[in-house]
């Protein structure tokens, strides 16, 4: 009922989860305040804390927010300068999780890198996670400058996840159809192309 259902795809040992894709999105690319995706309330509300102007896209598959960045010298989570470049990403996700789907930016992300390139911004990345396996294509990222300034965050998270997660085959298992996959059909390299190929 009204529920945006994008699944989690996690390869581990062979298994593979499925992805559910569906919803839809008004032809403006902006959620219609129902009861799928972001509410304008919450866009309203990043607008009014942030320091300058900001910008807001909707991801068109999850109807929730994909990208936001704030002018040149703005913040989108001011008050925070004190924090690390991670705490005050890891911060802002919390304060603003109904932006992007999230329910639990504790439980639904965690941290994969943070780097700081050769201009001195830094970009802290998250992985999503549901129910402690990562969500195919679930990455979102904070951009900070050098003054610490949160100027912009981008991404994918995959709201509403509801599947079971439970593995229909053993380690055990799933490494014996690997292999016996392999074997099956080997991979094919420069050197065994010819081999593999059938003669003209």
């Amino acid at each position: 009922k009204g529920t945006t259902r994008l699944g989690v795809a996690s390869v581990t040992l062979g298994i593979t989860f499925a992805l559910v894709i569906g919803g839809g999105m008004p032809a403006s690319g902006q959620s219609d305040g129902g009861s799928r995706g972001v509410r304008a309330a919450a866009i309203q509300q990043l607008r009014r804390d942030a320091v300058g102007t900001v910008t807001v896209r909707i991801d068109r598959g999850t109807e929730y927010v994909g990208f936001a960045r704030v002018a040149k010298g703005g913040d989108l989570f001011p008050g925070t300068r004190s924090a690390t470049p991670q705490g005050k990403a890891r911060g802002f996700f919390a304060r603003y999780a109904n932006l992007f789907g999230i329910q639990d930016a504790t439980a639904e992300l965690r941290q994969v890198s943070s780097v700081k390139d050769a201009y001195g911004f830094t970009h802290v990345t998250y992985e999503q996670r549901y129910r402690g396996l990562p969500v195919f294509g679930g990455l979102i990222r904070a951009h900070l400058d050098r003054g610490s300034r949160l100027t912009a965050v981008n991404g994918t998270f995959t709201p509403n996840v509801d599947l079971d997660v439970t593995p229909l085959l053993s380690a055990g298992q799933a490494g014996q159809r690997a292999i016996a996959e392999v074997r099956a059909n080997p991979p094919v390299t420069d050197e065994n192309a010819d081999a593999a190929s059938p003669a003209a």
